[in-house]
């Protein structure tokens, strides 16, 4: 679990480096899940049902045929993670 504080310094020492959040390949509305709605009541039931939550992670195991599941799913998080 990050605190607050454990936060606020690996901001800084990412800062110090170099790193900045434009500098990430991939995007998403991480507000998605602050108010409840259906899409948000879809994307819980299928990760519920056929994803795997890790620590740092979320991924879905399913079929070829259900790839238009996860692109839904993309367009409500606005996501720009590839499908693979």
């Amino acid at each position: 679990m990050i605190t607050d504080k454990k936060k606020v310094k690996l901001e800084e020492s990412l800062r110090k480096t170099g790193f900045t959040r434009s500098k990430l390949k991939y995007s998403v509305n991480e507000k998605f899940f602050d108010r409840w709605t259906r899409q948000m009541a879809y994307v819980l039931g299928f990760t519920f049902a056929d994803g795997n939550i890790h620590r740092t992670s979320l991924a879905w195991d399913v079929q070829l045929r259900d790839k238009n599941v996860l692109q839904k799913i993309k367009k409500f998080l606005k996501a720009t993670y590839p499908i693979s």
